[in-house]
């Protein structure tokens, strides 16, 4: 299959969404937002505001964003490789994405707190995961009806593959993170997105393959034009 196939096949401008659409984006938005809210609050209430507390809720926001994120990242393929049942998974890739981006919001809240009271992260740590949020941002923002259309196709095919895949790198750089001892807190912590992290681009390089290998059909056979001499109409089984 050739790149502009590819291009074609992925490149779905967001059109505008229905009224029942909308709705369950607003409650899936609004679920992700309340639940990583109470989780943040109930982590900083119970282990303080400090760097130990901030960092706790870090770490649980990110896990819960991961996982919005991930069912929008790798519901498509989980339908190309193992069929109709995957379905309700990809319809909603939309409002898990704009799941992920409300989980998002708090994260960056907890992270502009842990600046606040002087434990700002490292210049690396802001530059990777700073340029995964803006990726975030531009998706959610370029997933609308009028954006979308002045984008254009080709242009949200690679806004969405550059920013998707760029994000999923910045996870990995985090659940792969060299160096942690293999505990039982790590087993719990880190081993089951750090799976995931790896499964989700194996997953989406499978379904291109599947795409890529799978039989065209033939193109339709142009009918042969035959001249008859004083202009008359060929017979039907010559056309």
């Amino acid at each position: 299959m050739r790149l502009q196939d590819h291009v074609q096949a992925g490149s779905e401008i967001p059109g505008r969404p229905s009224a029942p659409a909308r709705r369950g984006a607003a409650v899936w938005m609004s679920v992700a937002f309340g639940a990583a809210l109470a989780m943040a609050v109930g982590i900083l209430v119970s282990r303080g505001a400090g760097v130990s507390g901030v960092d706790a809720a870090l770490r649980a926001t990110a896990r819960l964003g991961f996982a919005f994120f991930w069912l929008s990242y790798a519901g498509g393929a989980l339908v190309a490789l193992f069929g109709p049942a995957f379905d309700p998974v990809k319809r909603r890739g939309r409002e898990f994405g704009l799941a992920f981006a409300c989980v998002l919001v708090v994260h960056l809240c907890l992270v502009g707190w842990r600046c606040w009271i002087g434990a700002a992260p490292s210049v690396r740590t802001f530059a990777i995961f700073g340029a995964a949020a803006i990726c975030t941002g531009l998706l959610a923002l370029f997933s609308t009806d009028r954006l979308g259309k002045a984008l254009g196709a080709k242009g949200w095919w690679t806004l969405r593959n550059v920013g998707l895949n760029y994000i999923t790198f910045a996870f990995a750089f985090d659940f792969l993170r060299p160096g942690r001892q293999m505990t039982g807190q790590y087993l719990l912590e880190y081993l089951p997105f750090a799976t995931l992290v790896v499964l989700g681009p194996v997953l989406r390089l499978l379904a291109w393959l599947k795409a890529d290998l799978a039989p065209r059909p033939p193109r339709a056979a142009r009918p042969r034009v035959v001249d008859l001499p004083g202009g008359a109409s060929p017979p039907a089984d010559l056309a």
